[in-house]
């Protein structure tokens, strides 16, 4: 999932399938997938059901000896208005499907060939209505620090 580039938080505690494609060459990738929903989330007093996800995105991975980057755009499409069934039955939540895009900047340090340490920020460039708010998918920000380590 981290190599698509949706390193956004998915749901509000709710089951979802992740499915993702990234074709990479000369430090360029064109990343695709899908996020499905499939169920309510367990937070007492919200009750949520999400749509669905598309996302799709571009970027540019430079690589200077041990530190390697990358800059690209991340374009999300919720294709159904999420559903709230705080109250009981199921209550639509209007104009919470739509778009945003998001900036990705990212860095990272290789001292060993199986390590890696990076620190990724994320910013809302185009974001959905305040209704859509309330499912999980917009963020106006997001700052994340990593380790990985192959074996």
């Amino acid at each position: 999932l981290d190599g698509a580039g949706l390193g956004y938080q998915p749901g509000l505690g709710t089951t979802d399938l992740l499915a993702a494609l990234v074709w990479q060459r000369q430090g360029f990738d064109v990343r695709a997938g899908y996020i499905a929903s499939l169920g309510t989330n367990g937070t007492p007093g919200i009750k949520l059901r999400r749509g669905d996800d598309v996302a799709t995105g571009v970027g540019y991975s430079p690589v200077y000896g041990q530190w390697e980057g990358r800059i690209g755009l991340l374009g999300l499409l919720r294709l159904q208005d999420s559903q709230s069934t705080a109250s009981g039955s199921p209550v639509t939540i209007p104009e919470s499907a739509g778009a945003q895009v998001n900036l990705q900047i990212e860095a990272g340090w290789r001292p060993q060939s199986n390590l890696l340490i990076s620190l990724k920020i994320a910013a809302a460039l185009l974001s959905r209505e305040t209704n859509a708010r309330v499912d999980g998918l917009t963020r106006s920000s997001s700052v994340s620090l990593g380790t990985t380590l192959w074996w």
